[in-house]
């Protein structure tokens, strides 16, 4: 060995959804929104940032 390791290539999240073989059609913009609403008032916050996540990848802002 020559002091260097090796790096095992494995394919990335990014690269498995990249082929659009999980892609999953969004609820329309109105509906994420009442969904969002709701989980503010029942104050659930996992709600709140899915439904939040799935709003801003509605409108085509993906952070990452």
């Amino acid at each position: 060995m020559s002091g260097t390791a090796t790096t095992v290539r494995r394919p990335t999240e990014g690269a498995a959804m990249a082929s659009g073989k999980y892609d999953r059609p969004l609820p329309p913009l109105n509906v994420l929104v009442e969904r969002l609403r709701t989980a503010w008032a029942i104050e659930d916050r996992y709600g709140v940032r899915l439904f939040q996540a799935a709003i801003q990848r509605s409108v085509g802002r993906v952070s990452g």
